[in-house]
């Protein structure tokens, strides 16, 4: 699927993907319909390159705000699934189908929505790119349920398994259902404006049936975002364009910026700004990750491989550095530097550097480079020394001791 070396920045996310579609047990099928999406856009970008890439940062620029959205729904019907009384297993579960139509594929449909209105005259409203993404899930579903023409490379019909339009109504939506004596869930589809049973009348579902039509869910939703990321890595020429994710809000690079600061064992524990980010605020502390012994991997196909620790010794002040130069880059404006006081902790919480930098000098980190003069700061010193970061590798079976004494097992003290 994919043509070239992924960018770095979407190899964490192409992990998650890889991880999802051995859980949600995605088949060639499903591979095929990513595929398709990656086909949209590269007809998009025929038509209009300008269009398609502002699409493009108009979808990542919501990841972060969909994903939040998410989070509750998601750990909601987790936490009821084994649950006893049917109603509150139903009712989560009713709402976690609500998410996944109203929020993430409202997001993700974008790319085959805009590609039939453009391409195949669907009747539309939408006007530029950030409009179209704001299209609602139900105006998105039935502009592509409902189009007849067959594609000569794919069927956008099949991008729609799992979601149905009367399911979500009948659930969460208009919240017109009720359970049965044997614990089955009725969804009962009803004209809003005549109040009388219409189509097939009902849906009826046990809990696997349910469980069954929200996985259908994920499964599309895997096939929509691959399918971006698909066209992203193969097309890294014309995608370069995008430019670096911005964020608009101190929680969002806050999120972005720990998922980054955590590979080098750092934690926020503190992030501020004033509304135009004259002034940031970070405090990082120092926190080990524990990793356990004897560890080993096994695969679907019968491979199996041991997976041993490295121990490597790396420098505060690279590290801190790095982070904060992450941080600058999707929540500073480079033209506008802001003024910088960054506080360390050690894995005690004991302050172990004070920093400030005036804003000519946090100009330099934008632009650092490795081997590149540190800027110098106002008052403070970052530490100095070193940390021992751990990180494991695959290796075959039986290798393990013999790679961590090649490469030094026996971890250092953390801190000054």
């Amino acid at each position: 699927m994919l043509r070239a070396s992924p960018p770095t920045h979407l190899l964490p996310a192409l992990y998650d993907e890889a991880f999802l579609a051995w859980q949600l047990q995605i088949s060639s099928a499903d591979r095929s319909r990513a595929k398709l999406v990656e086909k949209m856009l590269s007809e998009l970008v025929k038509t209009d390159l300008d269009d398609t890439l502002d699409l493009l940062k108009c979808l990542q620029k919501e990841l972060f705000d969909v994903g939040k959205r998410a989070e509750t729904p998601e750990q909601n019907a987790r936490e009821v699934r084994d649950s006893k009384p049917p109603e509150l297993f139903f009712a989560e579960h009713l709402r976690l189908y609500k998410q996944l139509f109203e929020n993430e594929f409202r997001l993700w449909s974008t790319v085959p929505y805009l590609f039939v209105c453009r391409t195949y005259g669907v009747a539309t409203r939408g006007t530029t790119s950030e409009s179209f993404v704001r299209i609602g899930s139900s105006a998105k579903y039935h502009g592509l349920s409902n189009l007849k023409v067959a594609l000569p490379f794919g069927d956008p019909t099949t991008l729609l398994k799992g979601f149905n339009n009367e399911i979500r109504n009948a659930g969460e939506g208009h919240d017109d259902w009720e359970i049965a004596d044997d614990e089955t869930l009725r969804l009962h589809i009803i004209d809003p404006k005549t109040g009388l049973l219409k189509g097939r009348g009902h849906w009826d579902f046990k809990r696997e049936d349910l469980l069954s039509i929200i996985k259908d869910c994920r499964q599309s939703l895997w096939a929509l975002r691959v399918g971006v990321m698909l066209f992203v890595c193969n097309n890294q020429s014309l995608c370069s364009n995008l430019g670096q994710l911005r964020v608009r809000k101190t929680s969002e690079a806050r999120a972005y910026v720990e998922q980054f600061a955590r590979d080098r064992w750092f934690t926020i524990t503190q992030l501020r700004a004033d509304d135009a980010r004259t002034n940031i605020y970070i405090a990082l502390q120092l926190s080990p990750v524990v990793l356990g012994e004897m560890a080993r991997v096994y695969f679907g196909n019968g491979e199996s491989y041991d997976l041993a620790r490295i121990d490597e010794q790396v420098a505060y002040d690279e590290q801190v550095v790095g982070i904060i130069q992450y941080l600058l880059t999707i929540f500073a404006e480079e033209t506008r530097p802001p003024k910088l006081e960054i506080r360390v902790s050690n894995e005690a919480g004991q302050q172990i550097a004070s920093v400030t930098y005036a804003p000519s000098e946090v100009h330099k980190i934008f632009s650092m480079k490795t081997g590149s003069e540190p800027p110098t700061p106002t008052s403070g010193t970052l530490p100095d020394g070193c940390y021992t970061i751990s990180y494991r590798v695959r290796v075959p079976l039986g290798m393990r001791e013999v790679v961590e004494q090649r490469f030094g097992r026996g971890r250092q003290n953390h801190g000054l």
